[in-house]
């Protein structure tokens, strides 16, 4: 078990974003929209009072204690454990996204659960998507 911050995940020396293979596509802004995104929401199908977009937030990031690195197919070596908030806002937008759209702040937001496993370098492995509200569990943050 770790008690100190500096043990449990490495130093942090550059930044990563992860985008998990978990959350299909479907629900992803594509990357060839991203140079031009007024021109892509311009489009009806493409507004968020259409589609739901998701997004991972808030990771976290532990080493796994070598004697609990699970065996992966292809001889990959998991370093790293990380968890994410998956879901369609980040909660601290929630006013800014009522005034995009008031009518989807009435709905209840989806909030997932994303695990990866990294290896050393940061990079996913393998990563699965989870929804914990069917065991009951209402979350922003797990």
């Amino acid at each position: 078990m770790y008690w100190r911050f500096d043990q449990a995940a490495p130093r942090i020396n550059y930044g990563k974003t992860h985008l998990l293979a978990s959350i299909p596509p479907r629900h992803r802004i594509p990357e060839s929209a991203v140079s031009d995104l007024l021109a892509y929401f311009a489009i009806p199908k493409n507004t968020m009072t259409h589609r739901t977009y998701y997004f991972e937030y808030n990771p976290s990031l532990v080493r796994l204690p070598a004697s609990q690195i699970p065996e992966l197919p292809g001889g990959e070596q998991a370093v790293y454990l990380a968890s994410y908030r998956v879901s369609e806002i980040h909660f601290c937008l929630k006013d800014f996204k009522g005034q995009m759209n008031p009518d989807r702040l009435k709905r209840t937001n989806d909030e997932f659960l994303g695990i990866a496993l990294l290896r050393s370098d940061l990079s996913v492995i393998t990563d699965a998507t989870v929804d914990l509200r069917k065991g009951g569990i209402r979350q922003q943050d797990f």
